[in-house]
């Protein structure tokens, strides 16, 4: 599923509950990977393990905005995450917009059929969240 094995080690132990375990995977490819797709959304999967789900929410949608960014990607030497992923990525988001009570924009993700609504839904939320920007 990840494009770094290291990755499906990391989100075993935040599977399984492991924070201690996982934190300090995390720690050990934050230098190289904090803006890597993959390493946001297993960022973005651990801080609902701490109850932050705001900012596992900025986490997933910075993730999403850098796989659509192949200047990004290109620059830091990076691939997109795989499909099977970005799946993942989309349904946890729903997940967190309802956990949050934010029902519009869970019915919004249920709703999305196509890769031109999901790309122009991504739009939309860096339009509502300006504070995620990448440089």
């Amino acid at each position: 599923m990840f494009n770094i094995t290291n990755f499906e080690n990391i989100y075993d132990l935040i599977k399984k509950n492991k924070k201690d375990a996982a934190y300090q995977k995390l720690n050990l490819f934050r230098k190289q990977y904090s803006l890597h797709p993959d390493y946001l959304f297993l960022m973005s999967n651990y801080l609902i393990l701490d109850f932050r789900y705001y900012q596992s929410i900025d986490s997933i949608v910075a993730s999403l905005k850098i796989d659509k960014d192949d200047m990004f990607l290109l620059k830091n030497n990076f691939e997109g995450s795989k499909e099977e992923l970005i799946i993942q990525k989309f349904n946890l988001l729903g997940s967190l917009f309802y956990k949050i009570g934010n029902k519009p924009l869970f019915n919004e993700i249920e709703n999305l059929k196509t890769q031109n609504d999901k790309n122009n839904f991504i739009k939309k939320l860096s339009k509502l969240m300006p504070g995620i920007k990448l440089r």
